[in-house]
């Protein structure tokens, strides 16, 4: 049987600002979009990419400030993180300084090859965007 993933799905406190992130960063584009009851669902897409993004409008807790460092979440358990594969990694970093956001850390060498390098989305989730 073949298995392969369907989308990843993510709370957030502003669904146009998210949105708008994933759409300006990554080429993202909205394929659906459902309401029922306080909730606003988004799925968007680039090529075989689904990021399924959760809205509430009321009652959402933000991530907790732990959940935002790289390092401290990597001790709990549970997901950690979603990684995009970018074709270049320099040219993605510029592209997210001439917004004003800043990478965490710099680019980093991976034990089973290519590099890496960290960001936030608006809401504080760990985004790594990896280069093979």
């Amino acid at each position: 049987m073949n298995i392969s993933f369907h989308h990843i799905a993510i709370t957030v406190q502003n669904l146009i600002e998210s949105v708008r992130w994933y759409q300006d960063i990554f080429g993202f584009k909205k394929t659906h979009e459902y309401s029922k009851d306080d909730m606003t669902i988004v799925l968007l897409q680039k090529d075989s990419v689904r990021i399924e993004l959760f809205a509430f409008r009321s009652e959402t807790t933000a991530l907790p400030e732990y959940r935002k460092e790289l390092m401290k979440d990597l001790r709990t358990e549970g997901t950690k993180h979603i990684c995009i594969e970018v074709e270049n990694l320099e040219k993605m970093i510029k592209k997210l300084q001439s917004r004003g956001e800043e990478p965490l850390g710099k680019p980093d060498e991976i034990f089973f090859g290519g590099r890496n390098l960290f960001v936030k989305d608006p809401c504080g989730n760990l985004i790594e965007l990896f280069q093979s």
